[in-house]
């Protein structure tokens, strides 16, 4: 008699949801509880629902209330409720005007792949609820599809053509089929297509035991053949397969007790294999997987003073109050100094943030860029690039980032630092004031103009180089640049190149690169500075002057660009040097800030990683050679981009004015 062969049952369920659903942000995390325990059983079907066509027209039924203030209320309670976030204060600063844009580009990325489409579906709740980005501008959800590594030009097509809106469409009607009014809805189906009805809102929004009602159900359609997968998983193998989450949404997924996961991640935490990120009022964790592995508790009671309180400086601060090291940053300034305009963040600068908790925080705040375009005069194009891991952030930003906790506590101004003085096998640093500073471990992060770096190699000089720049900050409405494209006009003819860097919001960055063997400019006083650059533009779109004409005085800064060769080592006894203190790159290369925050997240991962026999001297040598090579890729190709610049020609190629790898 032939054995009848065990046949696994199956369940589709198809899940009506929208991109601004706050319940389907909660409730995702309920999803992936059951697609991890019913796995090869239960497939996802979902279908966007249009919950809100436009904010404009949206009526809203108690006129006693603003519908701003309501959304914001909800997403309030139901955030302190559920354990997770929901950034309310869009509604207030900037409603998203439509969820239809955003539930078509979910049809045009499943267009190419469902699971890469739920994933970026996933990654549009994250920009809106923990960011607070308006998902329905293009340039967001492009920045999510090239996240997801989604072919871009196809996706845009899709979106654009009507070919992903036809597929919205179609399940709006199945919506309305199904007599769907509330998201998120929920139907399950068995193979035989008997099917139950799940709506998930309640008044008490219990989602544990909506879940149940879930297994339920899927017990009921199975005939009870479908069982769930047992797996004892914890906090750090769920956070391995995702981006972030709070402790609630482990809790979750694991089945764990709140006090087991948090003792679990505060252990992880110290050995630099999680991070955390504060997220208005909760506590969200990462899994790090950056190069970055910075640990606490481990550098023996040993005192850290850092000389210079720029990006580097406060960046090794943040890091060493967060590792429980004790750290002084001298800072010349007598109060803060958020001068500088801006700059763009590239991946080992965003990894490098990621490592001590900030990179929600910089994706909140900068401004991604997509696309690279370098176009001549007239408009032709020349060059066209995606980008990723691409943002252009403002300094006081990232200045305000670094200076939270307790780094700001350990800051010192008017400490205007003198020289070192060789103590045995320590420097001590002397300042102005007088004071004399012995700390275990000095970090100079003193600029371009190191003093320290000219007293410990002073074979080492800075050259100053043919090109020269002009840069402005700009707010300027009712100009035709994308805000997530950096364009760069290439005239050939005078020699120059005209910049364009959007950071939102109407507000942009420019800038005139020019070789002063060709142009000169009379003097650096603004006026003439301003004079020289619309003349320079004079015959570009109106648009590159109107940003020009835009520019005020206190919004301008001339800048000579200056190199200098590979020093032999980046310190010398207890002293280590950082940032452009260590390297001065040109800034074609745009990794100015990124590699100062790199060499001190590099620093401080080795640093803290040290067995209690290995010196400082091992540490200071491991971290030279680990930045060794990318130092000298950059100085390469910042020659190689000087070199391109200085020899302008029709004939000749265009290479991406950034420094990746």
């Amino acid at each position: 008699m032939a054995k009848t062969l065990y046949k696994k049952p199956t369940i589709k369920i198809t899940y009506f949801t929208d991109p601004l659903c706050s319940t389907c942000w909660i409730v995702d995390t309920y999803i992936d509880k059951l697609k991890q325990a019913y796995k090869g059983i239960i497939t996802l079907d979902i279908k966007m629902g249009g919950m809100l066509e436009s904010w404009e027209h949206f009526e809203f039924q108690d006129k006693q209330i603003q519908k701003a203030d309501y959304l914001c209320n909800l997403w309030e309670n139901e955030s302190q409720k559920n354990g997770v976030c929901l950034d309310a204060e869009i509604w207030k600063v900037n409603p998203v005007s439509s969820s239809y844009p955003a539930s078509i580009a979910y049809y045009a990325a499943k267009l190419q792949d469902e699971n890469k489409a739920y994933s970026f579906l996933y990654t549009l709740r994250e920009m809106l609820f923990l960011q607070g980005k308006d998902i329905s501008q293009e340039e967001v959800f492009v920045t999510a599809a090239i996240e997801n590594e989604l072919n871009v030009d196809d996706f845009i097509e899709d979106f654009r053509s009507g070919r992903a809106e036809e597929l919205f469409k179609t399940d709006l009607v199945i919506k309305r089929n199904w007599n769907v009014t509330e998201f998120p809805t929920f139907i399950f189906f068995n193979s035989e297509q008997e099917f139950e009805k799940a709506l998930l809102y309640s008044e008490e929004n219990c989602f544990d035991k909506q879940y149940a009602k879930w297994e339920e159900i899927i017990d009921r359609l199975s005939g009870g053949r479908a069982l769930k997968k047992i797996e004892n998983v914890n906090a750090l193998d769920v956070l391995k397969h995702r981006t972030r989450l709070s402790v609630r949404q482990i809790c979750i997924l694991t089945g764990k007790k709140q006090e087991l996961i948090e003792k679990e991640l505060r252990k992880a935490l110290a050995e630099g294999i999680v991070v955390v990120e504060r997220i208005k009022d909760f506590d969200y964790w990462r899994y790090n997987d950056t190069a970055f592995h910075i640990k606490s508790n481990r550098l023996n009671d040993r005192t850290m003073g850092i000389i210079g309180g720029g990006i580097g400086g406060l960046y090794t601060g943040f890091a060493a109050a967060m590792s429980d090291v004790s750290a002084t940053i001298y800072e010349r300034r007598p109060d803060y100094n958020y001068n500088g305009f801006g700059f763009i963040l590239l991946k080992n600068g965003i990894d490098a943030l990621d490592a001590i908790g900030l990179k929600n925080e910089v994706l909140k705040e900068g401004n991604s860029i997509n696309r690279f375009k370098a176009i001549e005069p007239n408009g032709e194009l020349i060059l066209e690039r995606y980008l990723s891991d691409c943002l252009a952030i403002r300094r006081k930003q990232l200045l305000t980032m670094l200076l939270k906790g307790n780094t700001q506590e350990n800051v010192q101004f008017n400490r205007h630092f003198v020289e070192l003085e060789a103590n045995e096998d320590k420097y001590q640093a002397h300042f102005a004031d007088g004071a004399i500073v012995e700390s275990d471990i000095l970090i100079a992060s003193d600029g371009i103009n190191s003093k320290i770096r000219n007293q410990l190699f002073p074979d080492y000089q800075l050259d100053a180089v043919t090109e020269r720049e002009i840069v402005g900050l700009v707010h300027c409405e009712n100009v035709q640049f994308a805000d997530d494209q950096f364009i760069k006009i290439v005239d050939t003819e005078q020699g120059v190149y005209l910049g364009v860097l959007p950071l939102g919001n109407n507000d942009f960055i420019w800038f005139i690169q020019f070789n002063e063997t060709i142009q000169s400019v009379n003097s650096t006083d603004f006026g003439d500075l301003f004079e020289f650059s619309k003349a320079l533009a004079a015959d570009y779109p109106n648009d590159f002057q109107r940003i020009i004409s835009c520019t005020k005085e206190n919004e301008l800064f001339y800048w000579t660009s200056k190199r200098m060769d590979l020093l032999p080592a980046f310190h010398d006894k207890n002293t280590v040097i950082i940032g452009d203190a260590a390297h001065p790159l040109l800034p074609f290369t745009s990794q100015g800030a990124n590699s100062a925050v790199e060499d001190a997240a590099t620093l401080m991962a080795i640093l803290t990683n040290q067995c209690k026999s290995e010196t400082l001297e091992t540490a200071f040598e491991d971290y030279y050679e680990t930045r060794k090579l990318s130092i000298q890729h950059y100085l390469k190709e910042g020659d190689m981009l000087l070199n391109d610049f200085v020899n302008l020609s029709l004939n000749k190629g265009f290479n991406l004015p950034l420094s990746i790898h």
